[in-house]
């Protein structure tokens, strides 16, 4: 089991307050930089740390960056007169 610093419970308890998904996920990615799924599975994490969520926040601190929020597309769309 791994002994948490103060640094990853720091991180584990700012994960369980956050209010929505995306924060949790940029929280995540802070941790998922220096530690393995196996390591970080023990802690504990409200809502329950998954695979498919580690590893969605590790891709999100190797694309983005760690702690940065996504960057919003946007959906940009056109309406077609019907008459034509």
């Amino acid at each position: 089991m791994l002994e948490a610093d103060q640094t990853l419970q720091d991180i584990v308890s700012a994960y369980n307050s956050a209010a929505s998904h995306h924060e949790r996920l940029q929280i995540l990615s802070l941790a998922t930089k220096s530690h393995s799924y196996a390591e970080l599975k023990s802690l504990n994490w409200n809502p329950v740390l998954t695979k498919f969520l580690y590893n969605k926040a590790d891709l999100h601190a190797k694309t983005v960056g760690a702690l940065k929020p996504a960057i919003d597309k946007g959906i940009h769309r056109s309406r077609i007169d019907p008459k034509i």
